[in-house]
């Protein structure tokens, strides 16, 4: 049986949900979501049955494609945000990585992940035991294909590795989860059907497998956000 709380609103009229992650070592957890063409951070704590949250902080200006991870070596959260209106010249793909102390959020330097691009619909997970973060996501530069890169923090700086995509696949969102012994599996929306790949690292350079039969039907207009993987 399930004992559920009272939910508890982070904040009201936000128009993305994109996601959260916990710090174990800091029991402190992260909430990312998008609003009035802004994206917000907010920290909040938990005492078993209710949440305290701080003060919302305002990552950038842009939409599209954010998500969050957890690493445990820094005790760091990374961000990374698909389509971010940071450049002047045009929306990027940028990488923060955000510190709290008790529930106030501070950001290291905005690093592109991309100076020319954006890339949006795209969703991260954590290779705790490497220590490497995964980020999958539609490289809109190259007809929609489905691309990773690896990104690793040190301190507040996010470097990001170079980009692999699947040649033959064409996508509107994935969602990847680590797996262990350094692999990943990659759930994404392909012709309004659902695949799969696995994707090992070697270094910092992703690489896919073959591509699964079709899991199932998907809706494309929902984008990633239809799709939950766990491991």
């Amino acid at each position: 049986d399930l004992t559920l709380s009272t939910d508890e609103e982070v904040e009201a009229s936000v128009s993305s949900i994109y996601g959260l992650a916990w710090s174990k070592t800091s029991a402190v957890g992260v909430a990312v979501y998008g609003k009035s063409s802004k994206i917000y951070a907010e920290a909040f704590t938990s005492d078993g049955s209710s949440l305290t949250f701080g003060s919302k902080f305002e990552v950038c200006d842009g939409s599209g494609g954010a998500d969050i991870t957890w690493d445990s070596a820094a005790n760091k959260f990374l961000v990374v945000v698909g389509q971010s209106a940071e450049n002047s010249a045009r929306d990027t793909a940028d990488a923060y990585v955000l510190s709290v102390s008790g529930t106030t959020i501070s950001s290291g330097s905005r690093v592109e992940v991309d100076t020319s691009n954006m890339y949006r619909y795209g969703c991260l997970a954590y290779d705790e035991d490497n220590n490497k973060h995964l980020w999958t996501y539609r490289d809109n530069a190259d007809s929609g294909k489905l691309a990773a890169r690896i990104i690793t923090v040190s301190g507040t700086t996010p470097t990001i590795g170079s980009e692999v995509n699947a040649s033959s696949t064409t996508t509107v969102g994935s969602r990847p989860v680590y797996i262990g012994g350094g692999k990943f599996v990659v759930a994404y929306e392909k012709s309004s059907d659902l695949h799969a790949r696995v994707i090992t690292v070697s270094g910092t350079t992703p690489s896919f497998g073959t591509e699964s039969s079709k899991i199932d039907d998907c809706n494309t207009n929902d984008y990633q956000h239809q799709i939950a993987i766990t491991y």
